[in-house]
C-alpha cells in the first residue's frame, strides 16, 4: 500500500514542479519554516509507524504459516503463496492506520501554523478523517492456515486470492476520488512548501501522510 502511495505522491510532486506555473510572490517567516519542519517531522513519524505496522503484520503471517507450511509446500507455488501472504499482511496492517493517522493530525494541530499554506495542508488532512476511519473497518480475515484450508476446499481456484482481496476492498468502502483530491491539493502546494524550506522528499511524505 505504501509503495503505491509513494509512486502516486512522487508523480504529483514532479508534475507540480514541471507545471511551468509561476508561483505568486511569497516570503515565509522563520517561524513559518519551523512550523513546516514540525509538520514534516510528524508526517515522517507517521510513515515510520506505518512501516512498522506493515513489517509486524508480515512477520505475524509468516510465523502463522510455520504451523502448516509443510502441509502446503507442494500444493501452492511460491508466487501464489507470496500473493496470499502479502494480502493477509495488508489486511492486518491497514486497520492500524486510523489511530496512527489521528495521532499525526493531533501533532499537526498542536503546531498551530500561521502560514496560510500550512493551514490549508492541515485543513486538507481534517477533511479526510471520515474516509481514513473507514480503513479500520475492513472485514476480518482468517489466519493463513485456515485460509489455505478453505482455498484447498475450493479446488485451488485460480481467482481465490483475488476474490478475497476484492471482497476485503469492498468492505472498506472508501472513496478513491476523495483521497486523490486531497493528494492533488497538497501537491499543488509544492512551490510554497519548497519556499518553506522543505525538500521534495519531505513534500512527498506530506502528500502520502495526508491520505
Amino acid at each position: 500500500m505504501k509503495r503505491f502511495l509513494v509512486a502516486v505522491g512522487l508523480a504529483l510532486v514532479l508534475a507540480s514542479g514541471a507545471s511551468g506555473a509561476k508561483p505568486k510572490p511569497y516570503t515565509p517567516s522563520a517561524a513559518d519554516k519551523a512550523a513546516a519542519r514540525a509538520l514534516s517531522a510528524a508526517a515522517d513519524g507517521f510513515l515510520t509507524q506505518l512501516d512498522g505496522a506493515q513489517a509486524q503484520a508480515v512477520t505475524q503471517v509468516r510465523d502463522d504459516l510455520a504451523a502448516c507450511s509443510a502441509a502446503y509446500a507442494t500444493k501452492v507455488d511460491t508466487r501464489r503463496m507470496t500473493e496470499l501472504q502479502a494480502f493477509l499482511a495488508d489486511a492486518r496492517a491497514v486497520p492500524a492506520i486510523p489511530a496512527l493517522w489521528r495521532s499525526m493530525v493531533a501533532r499537526w494541530d498542536a503546531v498551530h501554523p500561521r502560514d496560510r499554506y500550512l493551514r490549508l495542508l492541515v485543513a486538507t488532512a481534517h477533511s479526510q478523517e471520515r474516509q481514513v476511519m473507514k480503513l479500520g473497518a475492513g472485514a476480518a480475515q482468517l489466519g493463513i492456515c485456515d485460509t489455505l484450508a478453505a482455498w484447498e476446499a475450493s479446488g485451488w481456484s485460480n481467482s481465490y486470492v483475488g476474490d478475497l482481496e476484492d471482497a476485503w476492498n469492498a468492505s472498506i468502502a472508501v472513496d478513491p476520488a476523495v483521497f486523490d483530491g486531497a493528494r492533488n491539493r497538497v501537491a499543488g502546494l509544492t512551490p510554497q512548501l519548497r519556499k518553506l524550506g522543505l525538500s521534495d522528499e519531505q513534500i512527498l511524505n506530506l502528500i502520502i501522510a495526508v491520505l
